[in-house]
């Protein structure tokens, strides 16, 4: 990969010459991007009640900012309830489990989960659907958003789409699931089950995974996808990625550790590719109107990392 050019912020003078090529260790360098991606991260990490392995650097360096109708809701978020205002899912509060069982339970048509976690709260009627307990409260893992009993089911005990609808009939008959249309996404099925997915913009798919200027599509066959501007997290896109501006990557080699530095900073790593070196950037939760810094298990891999709470 061919040396990137000297920024302002890092003196030529700091670069080394290393088998004839200029390089410049990205884990060494504070990562630079606009505050209202930084912002947008921060809630969009820190105020959803999953564990994702999507984390605040992932998606400040990694993700496709506006590229979809999701992120480009979200890129406008400055607190939870913008989150939620664009997802339906949101962190309950405490109040709201108080005297509550371990599970579900309906506030109208907003399900809350309580006793597993963090408490949360599924939107129903954001999705199309009606609160309705499926096996009753105690469960942690059921989807307590019903679809309308007036629409009969075409397939029991399996998901499958029906126009927009992910749907999933049980064995009485009732259809739960959601309407992705409602969150400007389309629904995919695959292996029993349906889901809603973001990639819904027009690309070629001949160009996945193709520099178009600092432009570079997700493209699937179906001609649907991400298209993400690299140029958007101050980044450029290089052989099929995007790379930070001013440092060059390290295959395989990760110095940044993810952190709270103390109770309310912490260190996030700016990953651009699964390949590239992570670059560190300090977030300060009280920036964003949050409390405290908290250390999150990332179920997918042995690497912790940080929210805001």
């Amino acid at each position: 990969m061919p040396a990137l050019c000297c920024l302002a912020l890092v003196g030529c003078a700091m670069l080394t010459d290393l088998d004839g090529e200029d390089q410049l260790d990205c884990a060494k360098f504070e990562a630079t991007a606009p505050g209202w991606l930084v912002r947008s991260c921060v809630m969009r990490v820190s105020c959803t009640p999953y564990v994702e392995t999507l984390k605040i650097g992932q998606c400040i360096g990694k993700t496709a900012p506006k590229a979809s109708a999701y992120d480009r809701c979200t890129s406008k978020a400055n607190s939870c309830p913008d989150i939620e205002a664009c997802s339906g899912y949101g962190l309950a509060s405490a109040p709201q489990c108080v005297g509550q069982p371990d599970g579900w339970h309906c506030e109208g048509d907003r399900a809350v989960r309580c006793g597993f976690g963090d408490p949360y709260v599924v939107d129903c009627a954001f999705h199309g659907s009606i609160c309705k307990l499926y096996g009753g409260a105690a469960t942690n893992g059921a989807w307590p958003c019903a679809i309308p009993a007036s629409q009969a089911c075409q397939l029991k005990g399996t998901g499958y789409c029906d126009g927009d609808q992910a749907v999933y009939c049980d064995a009485s008959g009732q259809r739960w699931g959601f309407d992705c249309a409602k969150s400007q996404q389309r629904c995919v099925a695959a292996d029993g089950e349906s889901f809603c997915s973001n990639y819904t913009e027009a690309c070629e798919p001949a160009k996945n995974g193709r520099c178009d200027g600092d432009k570079i599509a997700t493209c699937t066959t179906a001609g649907l996808g991400l298209i993400h501007d690299c140029d958007t997290a101050s980044g450029r896109c290089e052989y099929g990625s995007c790379v930070p501006a001013g440092c060059k990557q390290i295959p395989f080699q990760s110095k940044c550790t993810e952190k709270c530095l103390d109770a309310t900073r912490m260190q996030v790593c700016v990953f651009w590719n699964s390949l590239g070196s992570g670059q560190p950037l300090t977030v300060d939760c009280k920036d964003h109107g949050m409390e405290r810094c908290e250390m999150r298990d990332d179920p997918d891999s042995s690497r912790d990392f940080a929210v805001c709470r």
